[in-house]
């Protein structure tokens, strides 16, 4: 019994498909997601772009270098309003917040009956089985 070289043929396909690498379109799509992303932030003072993983601390360090005589950091780039140097993680925003927040109390439970108090009440457990005569 002899077999075939269909799936050894598919195989090999397969191989220098992924070997030929990227279409044109796959290229052009990749460089075009770069180009938007290279171009996240943009201060709006002096046009200057940042990359879209910058973080604040990085981006309140261009307005305090490049723009010295700005105060909010909000001026520059929209996502900046109410940015705190002090607490560029935002922790201490979020300890005030917590701590202002209104205690709600829980609801006490009731306690459950237990099967001897509800027997003790004259409930019954269920119906008895009749038995066969």
């Amino acid at each position: 019994m002899g077999g075939g070289n269909a799936q050894k043929s598919a195989a090999a396909r397969l191989k220098n498909l992924k070997d030929a690498g990227k279409t044109p379109e796959q290229r052009a799509a990749t460089s075009a997601k770069a180009a938007a992303d290279a171009q996240h932030f943009k201060c709006k003072i002096c046009m200057t772009t940042f990359m879209v993983n910058v973080k604040p601390p990085t981006l309140y360090l261009h307005m305090t270098s490049k723009h010295k005589d700005m105060t909010d950091p909000g001026l520059c780039f929209e996502s900046m309003k109410g940015y705190d140097p002090e607490d560029p993680t935002g922790e201490k925003a979020a300890a005030a917040a917590a701590k202002n927040k209104p205690v709600v109390k829980k609801k006490a439970k009731k306690p459950e009956a237990s099967l001897d108090d509800l027997l003790n009440a004259g409930l019954s457990t269920g119906k008895k089985k009749k038995g066969k005569k």
